[in-house]
C-alpha cells in the first residue's frame, strides 16, 4: 500500500524531478582568412534542456572553459594551452516545468593567419561548460571539438 501512496505522489511531491542538461555542441570548425591578426568570430554551441521539475528553472550563467587539444602543420600554439570566461549572452534565460529546450549561446574566438603557412595547419579545441541554475550547477563535457583552420 505504501508503495501505491508514494507512487501517486511522485508527479505532485517532486520525487525524481530533476534537471538535465547535455548534448553540449560547438561549429565543428571555422576557416580564418588570410593576413588577419586577433581577427575575431563567434563559435556557435548549444545545449539541450529537459526541465522535469515542478517549477519554472532560471539559468543565472553559463562559463565555458577550451583547451587546445591537438595541433597540426605550423600552428603556433602548444596542446594544452587553455582559455575561456563567462558566456555574456544566451537564450532561453527561463525554462518552464516539463519544457525541453535547446540553449544556445556564442563563445567569443580570434584567429591570426600571416599569410604565410604553406602547408595545412590547424587547432583542435574541446570545450566543457558550467551551467549554474535556480536548480543546481552543472558541468558539462562538449560532445563535439572545434576546429580552427588556418588555409
Amino acid at each position: 500500500m505504501l508503495a501505491a501512496a508514494v507512487g501517486a505522489c511522485a508527479p505532485i511531491c517532486g520525487i525524481g524531478s530533476h534537471l538535465t542538461l547535455g548534448n553540449a555542441r560547438v561549429d565543428s570548425s571555422y576557416t580564418c582568412p588570410k593576413q588577419v591578426t586577433n581577427h575575431p568570430y563567434d563559435v556557435n554551441a548549444t545545449i539541450d534542456a529537459d526541465n522535469f521539475t515542478n517549477n519554472t528553472v532560471t539559468i543565472r550563467s553559463i562559463a565555458e572553459t577550451d583547451t587546445a587539444v591537438a595541433i597540426h602543420g605550423d600552428w603556433n600554439g602548444e596542446v594544452g594551452v587553455k582559455g575561456g570566461g563567462i558566456v555574456a549572452s544566451y537564450s532561453p534565460k527561463n525554462i518552464g516545468s516539463g519544457s525541453k529546450a535547446t540553449i544556445r549561446f556564442k563563445i567569443p574566438f580570434e584567429c591570426t593567419d600571416q599569410g604565410t603557412i604553406s602547408s595545412s595547419t590547424y587547432g583542435d579545441f574541446a570545450f566543457a561548460f558550467t551551467v549554474t541554475t535556480s536548480s543546481g550547477t552543472f558541468k558539462l563535457d562538449g560532445a563535439n571539438k572545434h576546429r580552427l583552420v588556418t588555409p
